[in-house]
Protein backbone atom coordinates (compact mmCIF):
# COMPACT_ATOMS: atom_id res chain seq x y z
CA UNK A 1 0.00 0.00 0.00
CA UNK A 2 2.78 2.67 1.02
CA UNK A 3 4.76 1.64 -2.25
CA UNK A 4 1.22 2.58 -4.36
CA UNK A 5 0.99 6.11 -2.13
CA UNK A 6 4.70 7.02 -3.08
CA UNK A 7 3.58 5.92 -6.87
CA UNK A 8 0.84 8.13 -7.10
CA UNK A 9 2.75 11.13 -4.96
CA UNK A 10 5.54 11.20 -6.77
CA UNK A 11 3.27 11.91 -10.11
CA UNK A 12 0.66 13.29 -8.91
CA UNK A 13 -1.34 10.79 -9.47
CA UNK A 14 -5.43 11.06 -8.30
CA UNK A 15 -6.94 7.80 -10.00
CA UNK A 16 -11.11 7.62 -10.10
CA UNK A 17 -10.78 3.82 -9.30
CA UNK A 18 -9.38 2.38 -6.30
CA UNK A 19 -6.69 -0.69 -5.26
CA UNK A 20 -8.21 -3.02 -2.21
CA UNK A 21 -5.44 -4.24 0.14
CA UNK A 22 -6.56 -7.23 2.08
CA UNK A 23 -10.32 -6.67 2.09
CA UNK A 24 -12.88 -9.07 3.03
CA UNK A 25 -15.82 -9.42 0.23
CA UNK A 26 -18.41 -7.83 3.27
CA UNK A 27 -15.88 -4.80 3.66
CA UNK A 28 -15.58 -4.17 0.01
CA UNK A 29 -19.01 -4.18 -0.54
CA UNK A 30 -19.67 -1.85 1.99
CA UNK A 31 -16.53 0.41 0.80
CA UNK A 32 -18.53 0.71 -2.72
CA UNK A 33 -21.77 1.76 -1.40
CA UNK A 34 -20.54 3.93 1.16
CA UNK A 35 -17.90 5.74 -1.35
CA UNK A 36 -19.44 5.50 -4.72
CA UNK A 37 -15.86 4.50 -6.11
CA UNK A 38 -15.39 0.86 -7.88
CA UNK A 39 -12.74 -1.17 -6.51
CA UNK A 40 -10.52 -2.79 -9.57
CA UNK A 41 -7.96 -5.40 -9.20
CA UNK A 42 -5.63 -3.35 -11.62
CA UNK A 43 -5.79 0.31 -12.12
CA UNK A 44 -4.21 1.65 -15.55
CA UNK A 45 -3.58 5.52 -15.10
CA UNK A 46 -1.14 7.87 -17.22
CA UNK A 47 0.15 4.68 -18.75
CA UNK A 48 1.66 3.06 -15.17
CA UNK A 49 -0.61 -0.30 -14.19
CA UNK A 50 -0.97 -0.18 -10.59
CA UNK A 51 -1.77 -3.31 -8.81
CA UNK A 52 -2.12 -3.94 -5.12
CA UNK A 53 0.42 -6.61 -4.79
CA UNK A 54 3.88 -4.81 -5.13
CA UNK A 55 5.28 -7.87 -6.91
CA UNK A 56 3.29 -7.35 -10.14
CA UNK A 57 4.51 -3.94 -11.12
CA UNK A 58 7.26 -4.57 -12.72
CA UNK A 59 5.40 -7.47 -15.02
CA UNK A 60 2.66 -5.44 -15.66
CA UNK A 61 4.63 -2.17 -16.61
CA UNK A 62 8.13 -3.06 -17.71
CA UNK A 63 7.94 -6.75 -19.46
CA UNK A 64 4.12 -5.38 -20.95
CA UNK A 65 5.82 -2.04 -22.21
CA UNK A 66 9.01 -4.33 -24.11
CA UNK A 67 7.16 -6.67 -24.95
CA UNK A 68 4.83 -4.49 -27.18
CA UNK A 69 9.02 -2.77 -27.89
CA UNK A 70 9.77 -6.23 -29.27
CA UNK A 71 6.97 -6.79 -31.33
CA UNK A 72 7.45 -3.00 -32.94
CA UNK A 73 11.28 -4.12 -33.39
CA UNK A 74 10.28 -7.14 -34.98
CA UNK A 75 8.27 -5.37 -37.75
CA UNK A 76 10.99 -2.27 -38.49
CA UNK A 77 13.76 -5.11 -38.89
CA UNK A 78 12.21 -5.42 -42.02
CA UNK A 79 12.52 -1.79 -43.37
CA UNK A 80 15.46 -1.28 -45.21
CA UNK A 81 17.15 1.12 -42.64
CA UNK A 82 20.69 2.08 -42.89
CA UNK A 83 22.58 1.73 -39.15
CA UNK A 84 22.04 5.12 -38.14
CA UNK A 85 18.67 5.01 -39.21
CA UNK A 86 18.11 2.26 -36.85
CA UNK A 87 19.85 3.91 -34.15
CA UNK A 88 17.38 6.64 -34.82
CA UNK A 89 14.78 4.33 -34.00
CA UNK A 90 15.56 3.33 -30.87
CA UNK A 91 15.99 7.14 -30.02
CA UNK A 92 12.86 8.38 -31.08
CA UNK A 93 10.41 5.47 -30.15
CA UNK A 94 12.19 3.32 -27.56
CA UNK A 95 13.40 5.29 -25.56
CA UNK A 96 10.43 7.53 -24.97
CA UNK A 97 8.33 4.67 -23.74
CA UNK A 98 10.89 3.19 -21.42
CA UNK A 99 11.74 6.52 -20.23
CA UNK A 100 8.67 7.30 -18.92
CA UNK A 101 8.56 4.08 -16.78
CA UNK A 102 11.96 4.99 -16.06
CA UNK A 103 10.39 8.23 -14.42
CA UNK A 104 7.71 7.50 -12.92
CA UNK A 105 8.67 3.93 -11.62
CA UNK A 106 11.58 3.18 -10.01
CA UNK A 107 11.65 -0.24 -8.52
CA UNK A 108 14.25 -1.87 -10.96
CA UNK A 109 16.51 -3.39 -8.04
CA UNK A 110 18.24 -6.52 -10.44
CA UNK A 111 20.25 -5.09 -13.38
CA UNK A 112 19.51 -8.35 -15.43
CA UNK A 113 16.73 -7.14 -17.37
CA UNK A 114 18.98 -4.96 -18.41
CA UNK A 115 21.52 -7.41 -20.61
CA UNK A 116 18.10 -8.51 -22.03
CA UNK A 117 17.00 -5.06 -23.34
CA UNK A 118 20.40 -4.83 -24.76
CA UNK A 119 20.62 -7.93 -26.64
CA UNK A 120 17.69 -7.23 -27.79
CA UNK A 121 18.24 -3.75 -29.54
CA UNK A 122 21.43 -5.07 -30.40
CA UNK A 123 19.90 -7.31 -32.35
CA UNK A 124 17.84 -5.03 -34.01
CA UNK A 125 20.85 -2.91 -34.79
CA UNK A 126 22.91 -5.31 -36.53
CA UNK A 127 20.02 -7.41 -38.40
CA UNK A 128 20.77 -10.46 -36.33
CA UNK A 129 24.15 -10.46 -37.17
CA UNK A 130 27.54 -10.33 -35.24
CA UNK A 131 28.03 -7.00 -33.92
CA UNK A 132 31.04 -5.65 -35.57
CA UNK A 133 30.87 -2.87 -32.76
CA UNK A 134 31.24 -2.93 -29.26
CA UNK A 135 28.19 -1.61 -27.32
CA UNK A 136 30.16 0.70 -25.24
CA UNK A 137 31.52 2.57 -28.90
CA UNK A 138 27.75 2.04 -29.87
CA UNK A 139 26.38 3.83 -26.42
CA UNK A 140 28.99 6.80 -26.57
CA UNK A 141 28.50 10.27 -27.58
CA UNK A 142 29.34 11.24 -31.19
CA UNK A 143 31.90 13.68 -30.09
CA UNK A 144 34.51 10.79 -28.47
CA UNK A 145 33.71 8.39 -31.95
CA UNK A 146 30.91 6.89 -30.23
CA UNK A 147 27.14 6.84 -32.24
CA UNK A 148 25.55 7.59 -29.23
CA UNK A 149 22.70 4.37 -29.08
CA UNK A 150 20.66 5.24 -25.86
CA UNK A 151 21.91 2.87 -23.51
CA UNK A 152 18.38 2.43 -21.12
CA UNK A 153 20.59 1.43 -17.65
CA UNK A 154 22.33 4.82 -17.73
CA UNK A 155 18.78 6.73 -18.17
CA UNK A 156 17.12 4.64 -15.48
CA UNK A 157 20.03 5.36 -13.03
CA UNK A 158 19.88 8.74 -14.32
CA UNK A 159 16.10 9.21 -13.26
CA UNK A 160 16.50 7.25 -10.21
CA UNK A 161 18.82 10.26 -9.07
CA UNK A 162 16.18 12.53 -9.91
CA UNK A 163 14.23 10.64 -7.04
CA UNK A 164 17.37 10.03 -4.70
CA UNK A 165 17.71 14.19 -4.92
CA UNK A 166 14.51 14.74 -2.07
CA UNK A 167 16.78 12.29 -0.04
CA UNK A 168 19.67 14.35 -0.12
CA UNK A 169 18.28 18.19 0.03
CA UNK A 170 15.46 16.70 2.10
CA UNK A 171 13.55 19.48 1.54
CA UNK A 172 10.22 17.84 0.55
CA UNK A 173 8.87 16.33 3.87
CA UNK A 174 5.61 15.40 2.11
CA UNK A 175 7.60 12.87 -0.05
CA UNK A 176 10.40 11.82 2.67
CA UNK A 177 7.59 11.18 5.37
CA UNK A 178 5.65 8.81 2.17
CA UNK A 179 9.22 7.04 1.52
CA UNK A 180 10.53 7.01 5.18
CA UNK A 181 7.35 5.56 6.91
CA UNK A 182 9.54 3.15 8.90
CA UNK A 183 12.55 4.33 9.04
CA UNK A 184 14.69 4.32 12.23
CA UNK A 185 16.76 7.18 11.67
CA UNK A 186 16.98 10.26 9.30
CA UNK A 187 17.60 9.99 5.31
CA UNK A 188 21.69 10.77 5.22
CA UNK A 189 22.04 7.70 8.00
CA UNK A 190 21.29 5.58 5.42
CA UNK A 191 22.83 6.51 2.41
CA UNK A 192 26.12 7.81 3.96
CA UNK A 193 26.58 6.52 7.34
CA UNK A 194 25.59 2.96 6.36
CA UNK A 195 22.84 2.52 9.22
CA UNK A 196 21.26 -0.03 6.56
CA UNK A 197 23.50 -2.56 7.60
CA UNK A 198 21.22 -1.71 11.54
CA UNK A 199 17.98 -1.62 9.74
CA UNK A 200 17.34 -4.51 7.63
CA UNK A 201 13.88 -3.32 6.74
CA UNK A 202 14.96 -0.23 4.75
CA UNK A 203 15.54 -2.18 1.53
CA UNK A 204 12.78 -4.18 2.00
CA UNK A 205 10.79 -1.35 0.72
CA UNK A 206 10.37 -1.59 -3.58
CA UNK A 207 11.01 1.76 -3.93
CA UNK A 208 13.93 2.34 -1.19
CA UNK A 209 15.30 -0.60 -2.27
CA UNK A 210 15.64 0.20 -6.21
CA UNK A 211 16.84 3.91 -5.65
CA UNK A 212 19.38 2.60 -2.61
CA UNK A 213 21.10 0.04 -5.15
CA UNK A 214 21.73 2.73 -7.89
CA UNK A 215 22.67 5.13 -4.92
CA UNK A 216 25.44 3.16 -4.01
CA UNK A 217 26.70 1.76 -7.44
CA UNK A 218 27.92 5.87 -7.91
CA UNK A 219 28.46 7.31 -4.02
CA UNK A 220 32.34 6.95 -4.22
CA UNK A 221 32.74 8.11 -7.52
CA UNK A 222 30.56 11.04 -7.18
CA UNK A 223 31.71 11.69 -3.27
CA UNK A 224 34.95 11.02 -2.57
CA UNK A 225 34.91 13.05 1.06
CA UNK A 226 31.99 14.00 3.15
CA UNK A 227 29.66 16.22 0.87
CA UNK A 228 28.43 19.49 1.42
CA UNK A 229 24.96 18.73 1.45
CA UNK A 230 25.40 15.72 4.39
CA UNK A 231 23.14 16.86 7.59
CA UNK A 232 25.03 14.98 10.48
CA UNK A 233 22.17 16.36 12.32
CA UNK A 234 19.71 15.07 10.61
CA UNK A 235 21.11 11.59 10.21
CA UNK A 236 21.50 11.57 14.22
CA UNK A 237 17.83 11.93 14.73
CA UNK A 238 15.58 9.35 15.45
CA UNK A 239 13.13 9.39 12.69
CA UNK A 240 9.63 10.39 12.72
CA UNK A 241 6.90 12.23 10.73
CA UNK A 242 6.69 15.86 9.84
CA UNK A 243 10.54 16.37 10.94
CA UNK A 244 11.57 19.95 9.78
CA UNK A 245 13.52 20.53 6.19
CA UNK A 246 15.86 23.24 7.21
CA UNK A 247 18.65 21.02 8.43
CA UNK A 248 22.26 22.55 8.99
CA UNK A 249 24.70 21.03 6.02
CA UNK A 250 27.93 19.98 7.11
CA UNK A 251 29.63 22.86 5.71
CA UNK A 252 27.38 25.00 7.46
CA UNK A 253 28.61 23.64 10.71
CA UNK A 254 31.95 24.24 10.67
CA UNK A 255 34.30 27.10 10.75
CA UNK A 256 38.35 27.42 10.31
CA UNK A 257 40.13 28.12 13.03
CA UNK A 258 43.92 29.03 11.76
CA UNK A 259 44.91 26.61 9.30
CA UNK A 260 42.41 23.92 10.57
CA UNK A 261 38.56 23.72 9.64
CA UNK A 262 36.73 22.16 13.06
CA UNK A 263 32.87 22.00 13.93
CA UNK A 264 31.44 25.14 15.96
CA UNK A 265 31.08 25.25 19.47
CA UNK A 266 28.20 24.12 20.91
CA UNK A 267 27.37 27.81 22.21
CA UNK A 268 26.87 28.54 18.40
CA UNK A 269 25.58 25.83 17.32
CA UNK A 270 22.87 25.68 20.35
CA UNK A 271 19.81 27.84 18.52
CA UNK A 272 20.61 24.44 15.76
CA UNK A 273 20.65 21.56 18.17
CA UNK A 274 17.96 19.39 20.16
CA UNK A 275 20.08 19.44 23.44
CA UNK A 276 24.02 18.80 24.70
CA UNK A 277 24.11 14.89 23.74
CA UNK A 278 22.97 15.85 20.22
CA UNK A 279 26.07 18.01 20.05
CA UNK A 280 28.37 15.46 21.14
CA UNK A 281 26.83 12.63 18.52
CA UNK A 282 27.57 14.66 15.72
CA UNK A 283 31.31 15.40 17.15
CA UNK A 284 31.97 12.21 17.42
CA UNK A 285 35.33 11.18 15.59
Amino acid sequence: AWTLLIILRRNNFLPGSVLEKNLTNIEKERFQSETGLMIEKKVKYLGVNLTSKNVNLFKDNYDKCWTEVKKDLDIWSRLRLSLLGRIAVIKMNVLPRMLFLFQTLQIVDKMDCFKKWQKDISKFVWQGKKPRIKFKILTDAKDRGGFALPDLRLYYESAAFCWLKDWLLLENTDILDLEGFDNRFGWHAYIWYDKVKMHKGFKNHIVRKALYNVWMRYKDLLESKTPRWLSPMEAREVKKLNMGSKWPKYWEILEQDGGKIKLQSYEKLKPKLRDWLHYLQINEP
